[in-house]
């Protein structure tokens, strides 16, 4: 099919470039699955289909966090969520809502984060006991 591709439509091109950059996810080849995947979607930017645009940036998401990019596909997921408003499906909104969740965790130091909230959480009840004892005190 792609020795043709001069021949098709875009659309019909960019599923097949969609396609093969699936199966280079599913193969962890993140290379050309990005190729491909950035080839989709420059083929569906020039078309009124914001549905499969949505979907072309949730996939590109998908690829960029494999590469250790999470902070490009935190940028491609709000880009994916924009033009999927109104359009999308549920399916679509998790599948969103989990490259999100991926993309935050990949982003953090979770280390960091895990210490600062165990050390607001030990303030925080600290502090909750000495306002409890305060009131105490004043009955």
């Amino acid at each position: 099919v792609l020795e043709h591709e001069d021949e098709l439509d875009p659309f019909a091109l960019a599923r097949v470039y969609w396609s093969q950059s699936r199966l280079h996810v599913m193969k962890r080849e993140i290379a050309p699955a990005r190729s491909l995947a950035r080839r989709a979607l420059r083929l569906l930017e020039t078309s009124e289909h914001a549905h499969y645009r949505s979907r072309a940036h949730q996939l590109m998401a998908f690829v960029e966090l494999d590469a250790g990019n999470p902070g490009e596909a935190l940028r491609l997921i709000r880009r994916g969520r924009e033009l999927a408003n109104g359009i999308g499906t549920g399916y679509d909104a998790s599948k969103f809502a989990l490259e999100e969740a991926r993309a935050i965790m990949r982003g953090i130091d979770l280390r960091s984060t895990l210490l600062d909230a165990v050390t607001g959480a030990d303030a925080a009840v600290a502090a909750d006991a000495g306002s409890q004892r305060s009131v105490m005190d004043q009955k």
